[in-house]
């Protein structure tokens, strides 16, 4: 009988894995040889601001560059609130030197919008002490994350990545930003690892892809069966924080469902 892929994955801190399958990434810097205009415009959720990019190609080769405020990794003042086994795994500066921050082993960038160019950009949203959300590219930010005390990760993006494992505890779901996928299903576990880091002190980031459907979903999933909140006061918290915040309306039926089942 063939094996059923699962679908959902957990990375804990420490395990070797790269996936350097990367077919469709090499797809993607082949399609690239049918761009006819070199500008570019960039707008995304997570900018404050739409700009143009004169020979967007140069930048899949040029290194990704950002700077991080209150990166003190070298600093005993960490000690606040690494453990012993935290410490020895402080960045070592691994990611300092690479144009790709979903595949850093390669010599250049085959997403959409260079990392050259978005990683500078691309900030979290904080929505409480604990938890933040993103479009996948915050994922990759190594020193930010590690700046902002993150050391959990939940990945509803359904896309593959390079996973540091060295800094960041993983979880991985596998579904679809579309009005057939049951989000339900999946309610429960995401909110047990959401809580995991919470009851540990620690901080998480859930992300998608473009970081307005499903990674708000599990969080408001999260608010509504972990904090005890209304389906309409956990969108209300949430989109205080992030106005452009817009599950599809098959997961926001599925999570006023959830709010009949665990507040009545």
């Amino acid at each position: 009988m063939k094996k059923m892929k699962s679908e959902f994955n957990v990375y804990n801190a420490g395990e070797n894995f790269l996936d350097k399958n990367i077919t469709p990434y090499n797809q993607s810097m082949n399609s690239r040889s049918s761009a006819k205009d070199d500008n570019f415009r960039i707008s995304n959720l997570y900018l404050n601001e739409t700009f143009n990019i004169p020979n967007l190609e140069q930048m899949r080769y040029t290194k990704v560059s950002y700077e991080v405020e209150n990166l003190k990794l070298d600093n005993d003042a960490m000690s606040e609130y690494l453990s012993l086994e935290e410490k020895k795994k402080r960045y070592s500066g691994e990611e300092d030197e690479i144009y790709c921050g979903r595949f850093p082993h390669l010599s250049y960038c085959g997403c959409k919008i260079p990392c050259s160019i978005i990683l500078q950009k691309i900030k979290p949203i904080e929505l409480t002490n604990f938890i933040y959300a993103g479009p996948i590219e915050a994922a990759y930010k190594t020193k930010e994350l590690l700046s902002l005390e993150i050391s959990y990760i939940l990945n509803v993006s359904c896309t593959e990545y390079n996973k540091r494992t060295k800094y960041f505890k993983y979880f991985e779901i596998f579904i679809n930003d579309n009005h057939t996928e049951n989000a339900i299903k999946f309610f429960k576990i995401t909110n047990r690892f959401i809580e995991e880091a919470v009851l540990n002190g620690k901080k998480i980031l859930v992300h998608s892809v473009n970081g307005k459907s499903r990674c708000w979903t599990f969080i408001a999933a999260y608010l509504i069966g972990k904090c005890n909140m209304k389906f309409s006061d956990a969108m209300e918290k949430i989109k205080q924080k992030f106005p452009f915040c817009e599950p599809n309306d098959n997961f926001l039926t599925q999570l006023k469902h959830y709010d009949l089942e665990v507040n009545t």
